[in-house]
């Protein structure tokens, strides 16, 4: 190489060879280099002169500012050393497919896809962005790979948001090609920095009939948090995602606000037609909020009870002394077992429950620790241990209709309409109850009910319910004349008109729909036995009668109405998505409506359980951050956590077509 080639500057290594053991050393910049070609050279000095020291050939060319880059790079592209270090000795890689196969693949370093491991560790695990920074960490990679150059928080940030925007795109890409309609929750919070955001998180089932749940939005919020404020947010993100025409529901808590929202949101889609019947059903209430608000109206009585135990569970776990001592007196009662005692959030009656539940199993212990230790005044008296008992049994239906509610990796809309008549039918059982203090507390929370689902819960509930094929119109109708409410078949009327006025709409919008079913059998039949006193799927079963229809189906929704109901057995775990994929042809129109119903939240916990990573995100130590990076690192930790969303999934179906006690 010559040394007048053209924009080319070097020392000869000659000059140098007998100084450079003891004078070369690494240079300190002053800026941090950027370029590419510092992949492959190393920044030394001599004689307070800094040189490009190449890695594979270890030709030292200049690399002060005045020298700029461009000979570097054509030392690059001539390089032989490099040329065979890059091009014929490779390292060889060797992958295990899931089926524990293994296959041996050339592996070649990239660096830009090292960058992008690093921002999803740091998004994925909550990490500083300092993390490109520590000495140690780089000195790690370094020993992995000497080509790996080291780089700055705020190329690190840069990446990140190149993630976020990926992710969104992939994704908004995957759900305009395999969805209908969306339905949505969003729920307020406020950060460390008094900072209001408004988290919004999306459920759907897609064209392969599996359900997805996603954020798409943690978006600032500026004050007041009024109505016309949410509501906005709110069309900017469908505006943002795009979605305009695919939203179906949304799912809120019970506030006036929230309800106030959804009243502006509605008209102003319902007017340009983007959203199902001018969206009469559009605003459905959480079904967890209603039932914490119902319950906990009813438990203000024991609330010197519920406190003297949460006070007895803070003593024992106040120590590790007393936790210590507390286990002794287990062991000594002859307890077995492994129940965890917890706290819990006044404001979350299923906590409180659970908090009760456990301490109850460990009632003996907390009595032999009075005993033993003069410090523990809260042990609570014989009677309020009996309050506790016999609440807990009552809430135990409450505590688990609230489970099934707040699930978000399995359809729950189909299943709501029933849990509503249950707790119903609970209630109604238990105002006639021996007990005083129960009988009180079922009126109580009748009264609370009532206001809330009596006759003001979503048709959509109903309808979901109807799409179950266990169910259809005949145990709709069974169920609520089981109850013996002298407005039921006002509300079967009102379902079965709005089924029918939902159907309509999809009809027009898919076309025709099978006109012929041969396999047709028969309408719903309608009972003149005796109702039992409570309702059951098998109760149900030996009342239902076939009879001959003279009438030959002629849509989708009176084919499927009319064929027979799915038996399913006891403790059987009915996938009624699989059902609905393997009927798909034979309901052509009727299965687009119910991959959209099916899909519905039926409460926010989708939601507000962003905001737990939030706080931990919005830390002290990341006070500075922006919102736009704040809701770049918490949608996208949601989505590369969620093994199940993955438009990766999607295109490779297109190519192929309890606890320890503390």
């Amino acid at each position: 190489m010559s040394p007048a080639s053209s924009d080319k500057e070097y020392c000869p290594t000659s000059n140098m060879e007998s100084v450079e053991s003891s004078t070369e050393r690494e240079a300190v910049s002053k800026r941090k280099r950027t370029s590419k070609v510092w992949i492959d050279f190393i920044l030394v000095t001599y004689k307070g002169e800094e040189f490009a020291k190449c890695k594979h050939c270890g030709e030292r060319l200049k690399a002060s500012s005045a020298h700029g880059t461009s000979h570097l790079s054509r030392h690059m592209k001539s390089c032989l050393n490099r040329q065979i270090n890059e091009g014929k000795q490779r390292t060889l890689s060797l992958a295990v497919n899931d089926s524990g196969a293994t296959s041996i693949g050339i592996q070649k370093f990239d660096m830009e896809f090292i960058r992008k491991l690093m921002s999803k560790c740091v998004i994925a695990h909550e990490l500083s962005f300092n993390l490109a920074e520590y000495k140690y960490h780089n000195k790690l990679l370094q020993a992995c790979n000497h080509k790996f150059v080291p780089f700055s928080r705020r190329t690190l940030k840069r990446e990140i948001m190149s993630v976020y925007k990926a992710e969104k795109a992939r994704l908004e890409g995957f759900i305009n090609d395999s969805t209908q309609r969306v339905s949505l929750t969003f729920d307020m919070w406020t950060s460390q920095q008094t900072l209001g955001y408004l988290c919004v998180t999306g459920q759907y089932v897609d064209r392969y009939w599996k359900l997805h749940a996603h954020m798409f939005s943690f978006v600032h919020v500026p004050p007041p948090h009024n109505a016309n404020s949410l509501c906005e947010a709110l069309l900017e993100c469908i505006s943002k995602w795009n979605i305009q025409s695919k939203l179906f529901s949304i799912t809120v808590d019970n506030c006036s606000t929230n309800d106030s929202a959804i009243t502006t949101l509605k008209r102003n889609l319902g007017r340009r037609n983007l959203i199902p019947m001018q969206g009469q059903h559009l605003h459905i209430r959480c079904g967890a909020h209603i039932l914490n608000l119902i319950v906990q109206d009813g438990m203000q009585d024991l609330h010197d009870t519920i406190s003297k135990i949460r006070e007895s569970v803070k003593y024992v776990k106040g120590s590790p002394k007393r936790l210590h001592s507390f286990k002794d007196c287990i062991r000594t009662v002859g307890l077995i077992g492994t129940k965890k005692l917890t706290y819990d959030v006044p404001t979350r009656w299923n906590s409180t429950y659970v908090m009760l539940r456990d301490a109850l199993f460990y009632k003996d212990a907390f009595q032999h620790l009075a005993s033993i230790d003069p410090n523990y005044t809260n042990l609570p008296s014989d009677d309020e241990w009996s309050y506790a008992t016999t609440l807990c049994q009552f809430l135990k239906l409450f505590y688990n209709v609230t489970n099934i509610f707040s699930a978000t990796r399995n359809v729950t809309a189909n299943v709501v309409f029933e849990e509503i008549q249950k707790v119903r039918n609970h209630l109604r059982k238990n105002r006639l109850a021996d007990n005083d203090y129960i009988r009180s507390l079922a009126y109580k929370m009748q009264e609370k009910f009532d206001k809330y689902w009596k006759n003001d819960y979503n048709v959509l509930f109903g309808i979901a319910f109807v799409l179950d094929p266990r169910s259809k119109l005949g145990y709709l109708k069974y169920v609520l004349e089981s109850l013996n409410e002298i407005d039921a078949m006002v509300q079967y009327e009102k379902i079965e008109s709005s089924l029918h006025g939902l159907y309509v709409e999809y009809k027009n919008v898919y076309g025709t729909d099978n006109e012929e079913n041969e396999n047709a059998n028969n309408a719903i039949v309608d009972f003149e036995e005796e109702r039992a006193s409570t309702f059951s799927r098998d109760a149900f079963f030996t009342y239902y009668m076939s009879s001959a229809s003279s009438q030959v189906p002629r849509t989708d929704l009176e084919a499927y109405l009319t064929d027979p109901i799915e038996r399913s057995r006891p403790n059987e775990d009915f996938n009624i998505l699989s059902w609905w994929k393997a009927n798909e042809n034979k309901y052509r129109v009727l299965s687009k409506m119910a991959r959209d119903i099916l899909a519905i939240p039926i409460s926010t916990v989708a939601s507000e359980s962003a905001f737990s990573t939030a706080g931990r995100i919005i830390n002290d130590y990341r006070c500075s951050t922006t919102p736009e990076t704040v809701e770049a690192l918490v949608c996208t930790q949601s989505w590369i956590r969620d093994e199940d969303i993955s438009c990766e999934t999607f295109e490779e179906k297109e190519e192929s077509s309890g606890d320890e006690l503390a």
